[in-house]
């Protein structure tokens, strides 16, 4: 397979921002900018589709608790499955949108060599939507609350691989809303009803392999609001389920990343009194921090030995 590093160079759009108004008009304006082409899309549906039928296919579907990161595992039924993050999605998204076909004598390799864990994404291929702000999102999740992966059968891990490899299932939002609007289903049925046309020739069949009874009720009119329209009202919050006090604005990787996007995580830095982030409000205010092969990541932790101005805009009494 070609060195996608060096083919895969072409840069992401932009989104517009700030931007204030319904869903409908924020994807007129952004689908043709970064969906993936129907043609390509078909081409990924039919290969994924003759690789299931193969005896023993390797399924590449989302971690839970009990199986970490780029390992193989075999179930009771004796099916295989490599554990992964949204790597995959990532990385395919970025290979449709630049012209990218695997062809059928590589695609069952492909699938074993994808990225399974997001920081292998950077050294497999070039740009990608994240490293232009935009947070790939699924349609249809990934994941239902069963971790008892040796119970899943390979109806199971069909469905389950479909929803994270296949580029029908992904929509694109800025990081700065993918978190808290990513999974509402009035955004996720939004986009099975518009890509029920810009799919027309696949997605009935795409439903059907990957169980998709659990479309989302779309609301045009969502609001969407992001950028510096968007007020921020702190007061004296506490609510923050993580606590802790550093010198400057230290970032605990151990503290952090347990918490759901939502909730919340507290410092108390004596210069400056306390700042309050929810997750997501972190991984947006701050992405180069918590970018793939960051010290962030390597070290668990990242510090500002002096707090920058955008921090202060998040103190709480």
């Amino acid at each position: 397979m070609e060195d996608l590093r060096r083919t895969c160079r072409k840069p992401f759009p932009a989104f517009h921002s700030p931007f204030k108004g319904s869903l409908h008009h924020w994807a007129d304006e952004h689908i043709p900018l970064i969906c993936p082409p129907p043609d390509l899309v078909r081409y990924y549906h039919q290969q994924l589709l003759d690789y299931l039928r193969t005896e023993d296919p390797l399924f590449v579907a989302r971690w839970v608790s009990t199986t970490p990161r780029r390992k193989i595992y075999r179930t009771n039924s004796g099916n295989q499955f490599l554990a992964t993050d949204n790597a995959p999605a990532v990385f395919i998204h970025s290979l449709l949108y630049h012209g990218i076909k695997i062809s059928p004598a590589e695609f069952a390799e492909f699938l074993r060599t994808v990225p399974a864990h997001f920081h292998d994404v950077p050294r497999a291929i070039g740009t990608t939507a994240w490293s232009k702000d935009w947070s790939v999102r699924h349609i249809l999740n990934v994941k239902n609350g069963d971790v008892d992966f040796q119970s899943w059968d390979r109806d199971v891990l069909t469905w389950r691989f479909v929803r994270n490899v296949h580029p029908a299932n992904y929509f694109c939002f800025p990081k700065e809303i993918g978190a808290s609007l990513g999974e509402d289903p009035r955004v996720t049925g939004f986009f099975a009803q518009r890509y029920a046309t810009i799919y027309s020739e696949v997605w009935n069949e795409f439903l059907t392999v990957a169980r998709g009874e659990d479309l989302g009720e779309p609301d045009d009119n969502r609001l969407i609001e992001y950028g510096s329209t968007r007020l921020i009202s702190r007061g004296a919050q506490d609510n923050a389920v993580v606590r802790y006090s550093a010198a400057g604005l230290r970032f605990v990787r151990d503290r952090i990343e347990p918490l759901s996007w939502q909730q919340s995580f507290r410092i108390d830095i004596p210069s400056v009194g306390a700042v309050q982030f929810t997750k997501a409000e972190f991984y947006t205010i701050f992405p180069n921090v918590v970018k793939p092969g960051s010290y962030y990541w390597t070290h668990g932790f990242y510090v500002y030995t002096t707090v920058p101005q955008k921090a202060l805009a998040y103190r709480v009494g």
